[in-house]
């Protein structure tokens, strides 16, 4: 997680904005502000990973449907879910995507 960086914690059930990364007793431990409560709380790096796994996994879902969609041009997109597609492609080299 780099430091700015936003994300939503389910066990807050909240966005979260990262202010600090250490290393504590051999983890990786990340400050996170809860601007909903106005505190900071520490947050385990692994729990924020689980999170960005889930988020690229519905930003990949969302690319799916876009590119099964019947419309030639879609009126509604998340940039975010096409430039994650795009780069999934890239990857895999599947350039026709």
């Amino acid at each position: 997680m780099s430091l700015g960086q936003w994300f939503y914690s389910p066990d807050h059930g909240q966005l979260c904005q990262v202010v600090e990364t250490q290393m504590l007793w051999g983890e990786t431990v990340c400050r996170v502000w809860l601007p909903g409560k106005d505190t900071i709380m520490r947050m385990l790096i692994g729990c924020a990973n689980v999170l960005k796994t889930l988020r690229e996994r519905t930003l990949m879902r969302e690319f799916e449907e876009y590119r099964e969609s019947k419309q030639k041009r879609l009126k509604v997109f998340r940039l975010e879910a096409v430039r994650a597609g795009f780069k999934k492609a890239w990857q895999e080299r599947d350039y026709a995507t």
